[in-house]
């Protein structure tokens, strides 16, 4: 698994993934450019909701190419449908995206090769970490307002959090001295309860809008002239991409609800699901890291079958997002992609803290 641990690893990853979504924006931008009688709508309307995804993975290496009005009209919110792209513009947006995810992949490889900041760089490991201080609250309120968006609809999607996490994560690993263990762990609490937090927004919201649902269905049944049908329930595309990140978590949750008599919205289920979320992301850092249970022979043994069974979740869902475009509205595969992603990366990183406790002469129960 070197090509895991290269520079290339993120540039062969994500480029594809660009041009791919890159190429569905630009011929239905084509095809609704050529034809004269057609009703055209700005971008991001006109594309399915995962192309928007793929695209919105994207967006901090475009923001360059926005700034500097270079954008294809196929994904730039000013649709024109009189002109034609000049070609410099996709010359300019395909090199962005590639020096950017070129220059992520030099930074990829640095951190998994154990290179930090020198312990004299005080003052650099200080500004870089009052920097993610400051703009990560700026790029999680700016990509809430354009997944709420206004009276055109949404601007963004979830996938937006995705870049702008991967940079933020690694610049925290940059950031902790190596082998500290209370700046790891303070990391490690703080990173769980933010996704426990994730967790409970969604939760919440997921409840919101089933009431809500149930609530329009008893209306329309009460309404004797009322002419119309039901439809499944389906939570909005955040939601179901929240709860889908922590499926492993929430499959163990609701173990007490299925098979006992405990109601699922009780007080004491949801504490229980919160509690298992919490300590599942607490224990899943601590495997890139080499805490427990990495030391335990119990995660020897299970290691490589769990490492084979999530990469096999993580291709199909992963395929599933990019190929199988649904067209019945959204679903949480990108959820179920990145949740089993970052079980195989945090499996796979922690295989040389086994290797050097076996080498060591053998594993603690």
């Amino acid at each position: 698994m070197v090509w895991f641990r290269s520079r290339y690893f993120l540039p062969t990853l994500m480029i594809p993934i660009f041009l791919l979504a890159f190429v569905r924006a630009e011929l239905r931008w084509r095809d609704c450019s050529q034809d004269e009688g057609r009703v055209c709508f700005n971008y991001p309307t006109y594309l399915r909701y995962e192309t928007r995804q793929a695209l919105d993975v994207h967006w901090p290496s475009l923001l360059p190419t926005a700034l500097l009005h270079q954008l294809p009209y196929s994904i730039s919110p000013a649709f024109d449908k009189e002109r034609q792209t000049p070609v410099l513009r996709y010359i300019v947006t395909v090199s962005s995206v590639v020096c950017f995810w070129y220059a992520v992949g030099l930074w990829w490889e640095r951190l998994l090769a154990g290179s930090r900041l020198r312990p004299q760089s005080r003052v650099l490991r200080w500004s870089l970490l009052v920097l993610l201080i400051i703009l990560t609250p700026l790029v999680v309120l700016s990509v809430c307002l354009g997944i709420r968006g206004g009276w055109e609809g949404p601007t963004m999607t979830d996938a937006g959090f995705l870049a702008p996490a991967l940079l933020v994560s690694m610049g925290l690993v940059e950031c902790l001295a190596a082998g500290s263990f209370r700046q790891v762990t303070i990391a490690r609490v703080v990173l769980a309860s933010l996704l426990l937090c994730l967790y409970c927004w969604a939760d919440s919201g997921f409840r919101r809008e089933h009431k809500a649902y149930q609530q329009r269905n008893k209306r329309e049944a009460a309404d004797p002239g009322a002419v119309g049908f039901t439809l499944p329930f389906f939570p909005s595309p955040e939601i179901q991409d929240a709860l889908a990140l922590q499926l492993p978590a929430l499959l163990v949750g609701a173990l007490p609800s299925a098979i006992g008599s405990l109601s699922s919205d009780s007080m004491p289920a949801t504490a229980f699901r919160c509690l298992v979320v919490w300590f599942y992301w607490f224990t899943l850092t601590a495997l890139p890291v080499g805490r427990w249970p990495v030391n335990t022979r119990a995660y020897f043994a299970a290691r490589r079958p769990l490492t084979i069974a999530c990469t096999a979740v993580f291709l199909l869902a992963f395929l599933a997002w990019i190929v199988a475009e649904s067209a019945h509205g959204p679903t949480p595969t990108l959820g179920i992609a990145v949740g089993t992603g970052a079980i195989v990366v945090a499996l796979h990183v922690s295989r040389k803290y086994c290797c050097n406790r076996t080498s060591q002469g053998g594993i603690s129960n």
